[in-house]
């Protein structure tokens, strides 16, 4: 059995989605007459992998929406209110849960999110004996079956890889990798800065050259940060597709109807 985290937070920031989505919190867009943040919970909720569902953002997002707080009464999801930052955020249910419970994590834009790929991912990474991982799709799939869809990219010399907002904290070891990003978040707009913190500079410039494989990379990381890293590539090409932008949304909403 797994806990599940899904991160609503909001930043406060200007955002052309919320502007023109019209509403208030990016959980709150609607598709297919359900808040996003809906689709996902549904999704966690038909599974049988989870013991306890905790949702992390702002209470507006339960003021302004019947759908979430109906779910809330049924005692099968817990609300928490954000903290100054994501990392901040799980480390708050970190302090709340067992020190040996496994943790799935997942963010309220993942609105494509399935039964199916929650059971697929979550048993992959029973299998892998890793501390911490994440999913990944192929970006040739993904760019074969939505050419319109922009993704970042993580090129490897095997690989390409888009990150998917799925993610399972094993065991310490992977809830101490949060520590790590609790200091990345300090670094935002310092790239460089960041990637040293997974990376010496000679696997970088490799990375950078084209000639560093996938495989290598993750040891290398895993090192560095003290912690089994891996990836499961989903075999799903909608995985990776989350709601950032307008281009977003409207490419979700194609997908559902």
């Amino acid at each position: 059995m797994f806990i599940a985290i899904v991160l609503a937070g909001e930043r406060g920031e200007k955002n052309n989605l919320l502007e023109y989505a019209k509403v208030k919190a990016k959980s709150l867009i609607r598709i297919k007459d359900k808040p996003m943040i809906v689709h996902v919970l549904e999704a966690l909720l038909q599974t049988n992998l989870f013991e306890e569902i905790f949702i992390i953002g702002p209470t507006l997002i339960i003021n302004e929406c019947d759908d979430i707080k109906k779910i809330i009464e049924t005692k099968k999801v817990t609300f928490y209110e954000q903290k100054t930052s994501p990392a901040e955020s799980l480390l708050s249910i970190f302090k709340e849960v067992d020190k040996d419970k496994k943790i799935f994590i997942t963010t309220s834009d993942n609105a494509l999110l399935n039964a199916e790929w929650v059971n697929y991912f979550c048993q992959k990474a029973l299998e892998t004996g890793k501390d911490i991982l994440m999913a990944v799709n192929d970006y040739r799939i993904v760019k074969e079956k939505y050419p319109e869809s922009k993704r970042t990219v993580l090129k490897f010399k095997d690989a390409a890889y888009c990150f998917c907002n799925l993610f399972a904290v094993m065991n310490e070891n992977g809830r101490a990798v949060v520590n790590i990003w609790r200091k990345v978040e300090t670094l935002r707009k310092k790239p460089l800065k960041i990637a040293k913190i997974f990376m010496p500079i000679w696997a970088l410039l490799l990375f950078l050259m084209g000639v560093l494989s996938s495989d290598r990379a993750f040891k290398i990381m895993s090192k560095r940060v003290g912690a089994k890293a891996g990836v499961i590539n989903m075999p799903y090409a909608e995985a990776c597709i989350d709601v950032d932008k307008v281009d977003d949304l409207l490419l979700v909403k194609k997908i559902l109807e």
